[in-house]
């Protein structure tokens, strides 16, 4: 009887233990698991993993560039917020309904003998670029994986050149803040926010990498936002509808009227945004020749 009291116990101090040791563990699972995707080290501050709300808070999040480069911040991530799917996760599947990711910095670095940080992240894979000599990164690691909606803000990015001896940097005013959905790929993930991130520079033009191509491999997810936009005022009848009754109730015509208006000037507004983005990516292209 005291044996069994005792294993009882010692189960009881143990779950406690895992408890409150459960922010440590996921920090270390979740460093692990972007180290994997990126194939860069990587710090975070600080972690809530809310087991009531199905979410994950991360704070301060710091990409560090590879080996063979100056030993400073590639990427800078304030706030991370990550709501998962329980049930899901219990079943092995990852399914996150939500993620939010905030970059506040970005920077692309050139090193002395010309290479670029880009070219070692892991989830890019292989970027052709003429006369580069620069070790290829390993192939990307892939995860299954559903993202319903990812919310990216892009603050500002650096090009950070060291190739001419002393080191000049230009920075680039970014202030994105876009949605996307139904993401299946971690590494596409990567992609989507490296493309993002540069398309409104010079920065593909100067250095030679493919951002053409990274485009290209994304374009379904980049075109999410503005194609969900576009769904939005024929859905709205739908709801309208179904909430006064149909067509037949005149009396709710002018609401009608109204909500479709508003939901066809949201759908407006985000096909302006993406052609304003396509537009200012090509005029930062055309400013370095």
């Amino acid at each position: 009887m005291k044996k069994i009291l005792n294993f009882f116990l010692l189960l009881v101090v143990l779950l406690a233990a895992l408890y409150f040791a459960k922010n440590a563990i996921a920090k270390g699972l979740i460093e692990l698991g972007v180290e994997k995707v990126t194939g860069m080290p990587l710090k975070m501050h600080g972690i809530d993993l809310n087991f009531a709300g199905q979410f994950v808070k991360i704070d301060d999040m710091k990409i560090y560039n590879p080996s063979g480069f100056p030993k400073e911040t590639m990427a800078h991530i304030p706030e991370i917020y990550v709501a998962y799917d329980l049930a899901a996760l219990m079943k092995g599947k990852i399914h996150l309904p939500e993620l939010r990711f905030a970059l506040e910095e970005f920077a692309v670095v050139r090193n002395e003998k010309g290479e670029l940080n880009l070219d070692r992240l892991r989830a890019l894979g292989e970027q052709p670029r003429a006369g580069k000599t620069t070790e290829p990164a390993k192939p990307p690691v892939k995860t299954d994986i559903q993202i319903d909606s990812f919310t990216l803000k892009v603050g500002h990015v650096l090009f950070k050149d060291y190739s001419s001896g002393s080191p000049s940097v230009r920075t680039f005013e970014i202030n994105l803040a876009e949605t996307f959905f139904n993401i299946t790929d971690p590494n596409a993930l990567v992609q989507l926010i490296v493309a993002k991130a540069l398309m409104s520079t010079s920065i593909a033009a100067i250095t030679g990498f493919d951002l053409g191509a990274l485009q290209s491999g994304v374009s379904g997810l980049m075109d999410s936002s503005v194609q969900m936009a576009g769904n939005l005022a024929g859905k709205s009848l739908e709801e309208i509808a179904a909430r006064t009754g149909g067509l037949k109730d005149v009396t709710n015509a002018d609401e009608l009227a109204a909500k479709a208006e508003d939901r066809a000037k949201e759908a407006a507004s985000a096909v302006k945004a993406k052609a304003s983005s396509l537009a200012g990516g090509l005029a930062g292209k055309l400013k370095s020749f």
